[in-house]
């Protein structure tokens, strides 16, 4: 699912090695961390220089294993439960050794007893991509338990997080509840942490971005007018399109999902040439890349030229992954977010023109 929070972890690096060790216990944490991440750093060069997939096979096979890391930080926890190094740790084994019995009980410990310990944000804001049965309860009990603000603000989104996920596109009572508890959790972080960086962001920042996606870019709501230029410069509107069932595709030639989806955009736009329905691209390629992207490849829909993943357009939309899509019918109501092709092609013929 896509995310809402910014995250600087590359390749398994994660962002825990830059802190400064102020005990013995902390010392050996980074020390085996540093290891972990040197590693992965003296692959790149050789991945660079491989000229073959086998080459680049080798490569890969070096690096390193998050389960050969693993036991170590956990033995390291159980001899020092009470060291701050535990909590570093913990949040490395919770984020980074994914899939290890080690990085399950880190996410339990941390729900636990360590839930009210200054330092856990730096796993509470990436639990939102662990599934919801495990990373709820832990989130919930670091929002009751910990009165240090950066761990408390980093769990509060990342719940809001889970919570706006599960909620989205699904029409039932359980659906609303967890969209309204994400509302709220976000207008307190936007109200109460405005100034709160987690992880060198802020979240009331980006709160404030969802807050308006939920009340200005979910189903049923008017569609918000995009102006912008084309690839040529020149100035076009959504609402030039009113009349017409639209879909809304933010896309980029860097993308790979959106190689898959535009040879499916191409045919769904021939299947529907009868129909009231025209294909609108929002793009985040820088000019000179689209121009050359567009000479080479057929795209025969207009596209805005936002010349960036954070250009002007994609952050009003709060754009997180590409491609995304809305449906948007001739009345300028947001009719569907994120549907298949297939599904886009089914709704167009079924609403046609009318509202």
């Amino acid at each position: 699912m896509r995310s809402l929070i910014p995250t600087l972890a590359i390749a398994g690096l994660g962002c825990f090695a830059t802190s400064f060790a102020e005990t013995p216990v902390e010392r050996d944490v980074t020390t085996l961390i540093e290891e972990y991440n040197n590693k992965f750093r003296e692959l790149a060069p050789r991945l660079a220089a491989a000229k073959t997939d086998a080459d680049r096979a080798a490569v890969r096979a070096d690096a390193p294993r998050a389960e050969h890391y693993a036991p170590r930080l956990m033995k390291i926890v159980e001899a020092n439960p009470a060291d701050p190094g535990a909590v570093r740790a913990l949040c490395w084994l919770a984020t980074q050794a994914n899939g290890t019995p080690e990085s399950g009980k880190a996410v339990e410990l941390i729900g636990t007893r360590y839930a009210g310990s200054a330092g856990v944000w730096e796993a509470a804001q990436q639990l939102y991509r662990t599934p919801r049965p495990q990373a709820e309860p832990v989130l919930r009990a670091i929002i009751k338990a910990n009165t240090h603000e950066q761990d408390r603000c980093a769990a509060m989104q990342a719940l809001a997080t889970v919570l706006f996920n599960a909620s989205e596109n699904v029409n039932t009572p359980a659906g609303k509840a967890d969209r309204d508890e994400a509302k709220q959790l976000f207008q307190d972080i936007v109200a109460n942490y405005p100034q709160t960086t987690v992880n060198g962001f802020k979240p009331a920042d980006q709160s404030a971005a969802v807050l308006f996606e939920m009340e200005n870019l979910a189903i049923g709501c008017a569609v918000p007018e995009i102006e912008g230029k084309d690839v040529n410069g020149d100035k076009f509107k959504l609402s030039d399109y009113r009349g017409k069932n639209v879909l809304i595709v933010f896309w980029g030639s860097w993308c790979h999902s959106c190689h898959y989806f535009l040879p499916q955009l191409r045919e769904l736009a021939a299947k529907l040439k009868d129909q009231p329905f025209t294909i609108v691209g929002v793009n985040s390629d820088i000019l000179p890349d689209l121009k050359k992207f567009l000479a080479e490849e057929t795209v025969p829909w207009r596209n805005f030229a936002d010349e960036s993943s954070t250009g002007p357009i994609s952050a009003v939309w709060n754009i997180r992954n590409w491609p995304t899509l809305y449906v948007i019918d001739a009345q300028g109501v947001i009719r569907a977010k994120n549907p298949s092709v297939s599904t886009v092609e089914e709704m167009i013929r079924a609403i046609g023109a009318k509202p």
